[in-house]
């Protein structure tokens, strides 16, 4: 729990949406997690499910996975402001397609589903 009393899960989340949101650490078996020391802290058990789940529900309704992370973030009532980071073009036109999309209950749950709590990964 951090002393604001966001709890790590929270925060967890939320970096981990963020990662998804650039499609940063999407491969939880990429070459800087074998040949990194920070990029060996930045993968965790169970990271590899939540992006194929993301995978999926961005492949069936025809959106990047970027515009399925950011509607999740959007929907989650303790984020007020969520920072994209744009650096490109499309991650701007990505970021407001993913403002506007809706997700289904399901879609949620699906999203959700592979997530375990775990510390913050690159901080102890």
């Amino acid at each position: 729990m951090y002393s604001d009393g966001t709890s790590e899960e929270i925060v967890g989340r939320a970096l981990a949406d963020y990662a998804r949101r650039h499609e940063i650490v999407l491969d939880a078996g990429s070459d800087r997690q074998k040949t990194d020391a920070v990029g060996q802290t930045l993968y965790q058990e169970g990271d590899r499910e939540i992006v194929e789940a993301v995978a999926k529900v961005a492949d069936a309704r025809g959106v990047s996975r970027a515009q399925v992370a950011l509607a999740w973030v959007a929907r989650n009532p303790v984020v007020t402001a969520p920072i994209i980071g744009a650096t490109k073009p499309h991650h701007l036109t990505d970021a407001l397609a993913g403002i506007e999309l809706q997700l289904t209950d399901d879609e949620v749950s699906q999203l959700e589903a592979p997530y375990t709590a775990h510390a913050v990964a690159g901080h102890s």
